[in-house]
């Protein structure tokens, strides 16, 4: 009987479709369709093709965890949510000056 040596990783498009959901996260066009966006693109193609060996795809597993975290560093910081205790306070002072 032969085994199966399919792995979740190598199911096909699995990869790659990760990486364009991380992509359209980063929230700007730019950076998403720029050159380190194409490389992770062909990492991921890579890893997800059958004929990669094990060996190769961790080594552009890794490769590719770089260039996520390198795309990830130069993304624009998201804003940030309401602090609660600055949004009481604003409240306190829109409360007093109402007075």
């Amino acid at each position: 009987m032969p085994r199966n040596t399919a792995t979740p990783a190598t199911r096909r498009g699995e990869v790659e479709a990760a990486v364009r959901r991380d992509l359209h996260v980063i929230g700007d066009p730019i950076l998403a369709t720029g050159a380190l966006a194409m490389t992770a693109i062909a990492l991921a193609r890579s890893i997800d093709a059958p004929s990669t060996s094990p060996t190769a795809r961790s080594m552009l597993a890794r490769a590719l965890v770089d260039v996520l975290a390198t795309l990830s560093d130069q993304a624009p910081d998201a804003p940030a949510a309401d602090d609660p205790i600055d949004v009481l306070a604003t409240r306190r002072a829109q409360r007093k000056a109402a007075q």
